[in-house]
């Protein structure tokens, strides 16, 4: 009998827990910042999960088959049975109202689990929720439970202190709480981290005030809840100078974070007005939560950090700090800020509910071809306009601190004038992205309306040249935009052999004897009887042949690949297209006569002979003498451009010029670290007003130097010989060293900024994959000096290959290699799994790689 009983009240605790319901569960670290798990059913046949989603009306999310739940402690994942409320593995179009509720449906647990991991599936899935308490009564908190919680200084309403179960956040640290105790209404907390322990004392006045210190004798009043009429007025704006050489330390605490996440690192970006690109410093977090990195800065900035589970902007400046706690869990305080800096990134935190800029502006784009390009841009000024009404509206009812009310004018408006300036590349990615037209297809089927000067009229010399833009990111990418602004271009022509070997013999530069040969060479062939027939043969039949080679671009490519840069005569040209079908127009069918004509001239095949022999000289002529060519070219483009920005645009020398000659300066120097001689430094120099920006070209010219020798000292890098084979055989040749490992290659070039953003992006990574069987292979071309090749290639871990001309077409043609970077993907057998791996972040490039590496 007392079997039978004991078996009964066993059967009914079980189905009490099966079918309980866990609302608000308490969770650790979540990587769902709009996902919100409202409660969890334990049910006798299944485990569902609630959740509400609130993000932008129109967009979509979705649900992977693959969804999952996992006990902690289990290595078994619990799939997603069913969906109710949402579709699975489809996209789902966000209704008007931003929010959605729907529950999945998974498989019973066991009823002896006490925490869970949430998954979205291993392809395709971005939110992750980790350490589900479904047994709270286990995980008994060392604080009570009414004083773990943020604390805000009643007096000036700013964070100052965080107390969490085991853990605390505390004058930009963080700490493991050892012991709690309290006698007569007052609790001890005794705090430890590695360099030092100190105990907090706190006395509870009621519900949402605690008195709180490091002494019983001095304690101050803090709330749950500040107020905002406590925030103290701050009216101070930023002032000149804004440039400033030193160190930012930015730190933080991820709330919750778990290492079984599986990512370790994030990463901050800075844009280096001054320097051009955009330098990443790697975060790298403890098993805490806690991470720290300094950051060098030459002057005070947004800069963006981006985990694998968060992205954002804080505001840096050198010299300070800035401590964040980013808590994806929460709602109300997902970002808290102590430091130098907490004042200004809070208010930012607030200017981001009023953000809508970037959605308006996604319409635009979006009708962007039904508008002229005064419309299109009248348009942008309305909805700036409505964005500064709304900014103004919010700063009457909220105590916004000046600077940030600076930050955010200006981000406002160096975003909308780099819209406007991007008509024709906006107007042409609607078009490609409305009619399905692939980037490898330069020539588009339609005009883009043109723009003239008086279009840039919102373009004024105080707003180009406004030093304190430099403290928004936006007008980075604005000048950047300004540099290359099409109406700035200069259109002189190429100069020819024998002026660059003349204005290397004026500026001192030693000339070979063979250099000095092709010089004798270059002028007898300008100046052949068949040259001056050839130019204006060419003058009489330039629109014409313009006209022909667009039209028919995309058809007569692989003929100029199959010719392999030898002459193409219009004979050549007439009979391959007559082979593809292609039906001539009269005019076109008269200028193949007038061609072939001219082509008949008996002189013609002694020029082809010429150029042919002339050819193979030039080519190296131009790679040995790269640096001076691209540096003189680099002078006219900068001179022409400069004197374009005063006369048609009305910009005065100041910052922007400045800003322009410092970043053609350190392209090479120190993104290709090419130093240059102080007499080249000094030109440079006298070209710049801003002392600041003048002293700092010769700091990073130094450090280039210093750079250089101390590569000699790195290790991790291995510079391979080519293999000898056939050309179309070396890829192949080169995989066949790493039989047994999976190779991650990289096509790149040291001019190449993006390849070499690339490769700093995934430093990290590979020192977490060291121990794996992975390699990282790099493969460039003689494009790359081997000069700067010799320079940069002890700071890139991996194994390296500078292949011939002839090589890299043959590989370029074999992997479709439009544009570098590129990336492939070999497996342990040698054989490509993925010959365009397109770019990817660091999660899933390591996801990819210990898949096949575990086959």
């Amino acid at each position: 009998m007392k079997t039978i009983l004991l078996t009964f009240a066993l059967l009914l605790s079980v189905s009490a827990y099966s079918q309980s319901v866990i609302n608000q569960p308490k969770l650790g670290m979540s990587t769902a910042p709009n996902l919100k798990l409202e409660k969890i059913e334990l049910l006798d046949t299944a485990t569902v999960l609630w959740f509400n989603v609130k993000t932008t009306p129109g967009d979509w999310i979705s649900v992977p088959k693959e969804t999952y739940i996992q006990p902690v402690g289990e290595k078994g994942k619990l799939y997603l049975v069913s969906a109710d409320g949402i579709p699975m593995g489809k996209k789902y179009t966000m209704p008007a109202s931003g929010e959605v509720n729907y529950k999945l449906i998974f498989p019973k647990i066991a009823t002896s689990v006490a925490k869970l991991d949430f998954g979205e599936g291993n392809q395709g899935g971005t939110w992750f929720i980790y350490d589900i308490q479904l047994k709270p009564e286990r995980f008994k908190s060392i604080l009570p439970e009414k004083l773990s919680r943020n604390w805000f200084r009643e007096d000036n309403a700013q964070w100052e202190i965080s107390l969490l179960d085991s853990l605390a956040v505390y004058k930009s640290q963080v700490w493991k709480c050892l012991q709690y105790s309290e006698k007569n209404g007052m609790g001890i907390a005794r705090l430890s981290n590695e360099k030092k322990s100190l105990s907090i004392y706190t006395k509870f006045i009621n519900d949402s005030i605690c008195l709180i210190g490091e002494t019983a004798a001095k304690l101050v009043k803090y709330t749950r809840e500040p107020v905002e009429s406590a925030i103290p007025v701050d009216d101070e704006p930023f002032k000149l100078p804004v440039f400033k050489i030193d160190t930012a330390t930015y730190s933080g605490f991820i709330k919750g974070y778990n290492p079984r996440f599986g990512v370790k690192t994030g990463i901050v970006y800075v844009n280096d007005v001054l320097a051009g690109g955009q330098n990443s410093f790697t975060i790298r977090i403890s098993e805490n939560g806690y991470y720290s990195v300094k950051i060098p800065m030459t002057n005070m900035q947004t800069v963006f950090v981006n985990f694998s589970f968060y992205s954002g902007q804080v505001f840096l400046e050198p010299g300070k700090s800035l401590f964040q706690m980013i808590d994806l869990a929460e709602n109300k305080w997902k970002y808290l800020f102590m430091g130098n800096g907490a004042r200004i990134n809070s208010d930012l935190v607030k200017l981001k509910n009023i953000e809508r800029y970037d959605i308006n502006f996604s319409k635009i784009r979006a009708n962007i071809l039904d508008l002229s390009p005064e419309q299109y841009k009248n348009r942008c000024f309305d909805v700036q306009r409505k964005e500064f009404e709304a900014f103004d509206e919010f700063r009457k009812s909220s105590l916004l601190s000046n600077k940030a009310y600076q930050i955010k004018k200006l981000s406002i408006e160096y975003l909308c004038a780099r819209n406007v300036m991007g008509y024709a590349s906006n107007f042409q990615y609607t078009y490609r992205q409305k009619n399905k037209i692939p980037q490898d297809q330069r020539e588009l089927p339609i005009e883009i309306p043109k723009v003239d000067s008086t279009y840039y009229s919102f373009i004024t010399n105080d707003f180009v040249n406004n030093p304190l833009g430099v403290l928004v990111s936006d007008y980075y990418f604005f000048h950047n935009s300004l540099m290359f602004l099409e109406i700035l271009r200069s259109n002189f022509k190429a100069l020819s052999i024998s002026e660059i070997i003349e204005k290397m013999e004026k500026s001192g530069y030693k000339l070979s004897l063979e250099d000095k040969q092709l010089m004798i060479r270059a002028k007898e062939g300008n100046t052949s009887e068949f040259s001056t027939n050839k130019n204006e043969n060419q003058k009489r039949y330039e629109k014409q042949r313009s006209e022909f080679l667009k039209k028919y671009a995309e058809k007569i490519v692989p003929l100029y690949k199959e010719k392999k840069g030898a002459f193409i005569t219009a004979s050549d040209m007439e009979e391959y297209l007559i082979g593809k079908k292609v039906e001539f127009t009269d005019e076109e069918k008269a200028y193949f006569v007038e061609a072939k004509a001219f082509e008949s001239n008996p002189s013609y095949q002694e020029f082809i002979q010429f150029g042919a022999e002339t050819a193979r000289l030039l080519t190296q002529f131009f790679m040995d003498h790269q640096t001076f060519i691209s540096g003189l070219y680099q002078e006219r483009t900068s001179a022409s451009r400069n004197e374009l920005l005063q006369k048609v645009l009305g910009i005065k020398p100041g910052l922007a010029s400045d800003l322009m000659t410092s970043q053609e300066f350190c392209r090479k120097v120190v993104s290709e670290l090419t130093p240059v001689t102080n007499e080249k430094l000094k030109a440079f120099q006298q070209k710049i007003a801003n002392p600041f920006i003048a002293n700092y070209l010769e700091i990073k010219n130094n450090e280039t130097k210093a750079k250089i020798d101390g590569n000699k000292q790195q290790t991790g890098s291995k510079v391979n010989e080519v293999p000898k084979t056939e050309g179309d055989k070396v890829f192949d040749a080169i995989m066949a060293k790493y039989k047994g490992k999976v190779v991650y290659v990289d096509f790149w070039a040291t001019w190449c900024a993006p390849c070499r953003s690339g490769i700093e992006r995934i430093r990290p990574l590979k020192d977490e994959m060291a121990n794996e069987n992975v390699v990282f292979v790099y493969i460039t071309n003689q494009t790359s000096l081997k000069t700067t090749y010799d320079n940069m290639i002890p700071t890139i871990k991996g194994e390296h290959y500078r292949v011939s001309t002839d090589e890299w077409n043959l590989i370029s043609d074999r992997f479709k290699i439009s544009g570098i970077p590129h990336y492939a993907l070999v497996g342990k057998d040698g054989k490509v799994i993925n010959p365009q791996l397109g770019f990817l972040d660091n999660t899933k490039i390591k996801s990819l790689l210990m898949k096949y590496a575990n086959e």
